[in-house]
């Protein structure tokens, strides 16, 4: 990808006018984008990550002798490799928030193959999401929230997984949004478990820095999780063929969502317990429909 392929192509009137001048027409290109998405965008030229840089972290775009001010609200990027460490620090820093992505599951194919995918609908305005960051912006930090904050980056740094400064900076607005959405009025310990997201720059550090962050900011959370790994492990087993594999699955499944049920209660918590207590049902059904193939005629 060449980077007028993002940034817009060479005017043609600007060069015209100063051949010395090199400018580029911005109309419907990423510096006049609200919102953009970029594929592959480790694999992205030395260029386009230097113009990239200034774009994410300053909101700006030098085009020729003119500084432009983007309306940029938010950049999407995708890739199926990990960045390279030691030579894309600076560029693989300047994304936040870092999702990983996985295969969508064989339960959910058929909507995948043979259904219509839905079109893409807005569901908020520009001005709402200002208006959304700007009273996030506002809500403080209880002294407990600060306290976690800080032990936590100490923990992370000594397993060598570093934060930058820059990026402790700006995942403030992070915590202070995840509290907003919540409807908090201050940001509490809980609150920074969406850090898992944001506190890791390589592959290889996120499964351990997520271990680290929950652990220390939402131990209710940590042990929910484990739960969910139990619960994976019933789902990966054989699909029972008789009644007494049925009832031994059904009787893993009601033990975990009793272990579950016992937390504190949260949306996460409430979701898992409906999946599980599904799933359980399921299994009821499939033991009476083998019960009622082997009754006599």
């Amino acid at each position: 990808t060449e980077p007028q392929q993002l940034v817009g192509p060479v005017s043609l009137d600007g060069l015209k006018q100063s051949p010395t001048v090199y400018e580029v027409v911005t109309q419907g290109m990423l510096p006049d984008a609200h919102i953009a998405f970029l594929d592959e965008v480790n694999r992205a030229a030395g260029s386009i990550q230097d113009t990239l840089l200034t774009l994410m972290q300053d909101r700006i775009f030098q085009n020729g002798s003119q500084v432009v001010h983007t309306p940029l609200r938010s950049l999407i990027g995708a890739t199926n490799t990990d960045f390279e460490p030691g030579q894309q620090d600076a560029f693989a820093d300047r994304w936040l928030i870092r999702m990983k992505v996985y295969p969508i599951p064989h339960s959910s194919w058929d909507k995948l193959l043979f259904t219509d995918l839905p079109k893409p609908q807005a569901v908020s305005s520009v001005a709402e999401w200002d208006a959304a960051r700007d009273q996030s912006r506002t809500i403080q930090f209880s002294e407990d929230a600060k306290a976690a904050l800080k032990d936590l980056v100490l923990k992370l740094r000594a397993e060598k997984i570093n934060v930058s400064d820059r990026r402790m900076r700006e995942s403030i607005k992070v915590i202070q949004a995840e509290a907003y959405m919540h409807g908090a009025s201050q940001v509490e310990p809980e609150h920074l478990e969406i850090l898992k997201h944001v506190y890791w720059t390589y592959e290889t550090q996120r499964v351990k820095a997520e271990e680290i962050i929950v652990r220390t900011v939402n131990p209710a959370s940590a042990q929910l999780q484990e739960y969910i790994k139990d619960f994976a492990v019933v789902m990966e087993e054989e699909t029972p063929t008789d009644e007494m594999a049925c009832m031994a699955q059904i009787k893993k499944l009601n033990k975990i969502c009793s272990r579950v049920k016992s937390l504190k209660s949260s949306p996460k918590a409430d979701r898992v317990i409906k999946d599980i207590e599904s799933t359980a049902q399921q299994l009821s059904i499939r033991m009476l429909e083998m019960d009622s193939s082997l009754a006599p005629d």
